[in-house]
């Protein structure tokens, strides 16, 4: 192409200054080079390119955002099932008794009714005992919420009361009784 484009200038020239200018509009009239639309494709697929760059890193940080607030709510969720008071119609815990894994609460409902549970135990109102400690009654609701019962006044740990110790007199002083001997010829003194 550039060989024929200077063909056509040398020729204009031999002709004259009228022919030169017909080949200069000649040569405006040639289609652009395929090196020029070259680099225009490749300038449109960078910045394609880059656009999509940008929009891979939006969806990344969009994503990581979501995940944070699942995990923050999922937080929050469980904090609210741990630490939530009980509801307004639970129970309330009258007296706590037993050692180690063998203890049991007295429960006063707001009816009057009163119930004795130990862990396991499945309440009215779909409550279930999860423990009996020393310290409270944990129960967990139907929606899964943990909750700590409240006790009933100041209801304390009421252990079981130790036996009394005798309190024993002593013995009055008898006076001394003498034994046999513990074999036949044997004095008292070989005992």
């Amino acid at each position: 192409m550039r060989n024929s484009l200077s063909l056509l200038f040398l020729v204009a020239v031999a002709a004259g200054p009228s022919a030169a200018a017909t080949a200069a509009t000649a040569a405006a009239a040639v289609p652009v080079p395929a090196a020029a639309s070259a680099s225009d494709t490749l300038t449109r697929i960078e910045s394609e390119t880059l656009v999509l760059k940008a929009r891979e890193r939006q969806l990344a940080v969009r994503a990581a955002i979501a995940q944070r607030q699942n995990e923050i709510a999922g937080r929050q969720d469980e904090a609210a099932r741990l630490g939530s008071p009980a509801p307004a119609a639970s129970p309330v815990v009258q007296s706590l008794e037993g050692i180690g894994q063998h203890q049991y609460a007295t429960l006063r409902f707001d009816s009057g009714a009163v119930v004795e549970v130990r862990a396991g135990d499945m309440l009215a109102g779909g409550l279930r005992v999860l423990s009996v400690e020393s310290n409270g009654v944990i129960v967990e609701t139907a929606r899964k919420k943990r909750v700590r019962l409240p006790l009933a006044g100041n209801a304390a740990v009421s252990a079981p009361a130790p036996a009394p110790v005798p309190a024993f007199a002593p013995a009055p002083a008898r006076a001394a009784v003498a034994l046999p001997p513990l074999f036949p010829g044997a004095t008292g003194s070989e005992r």
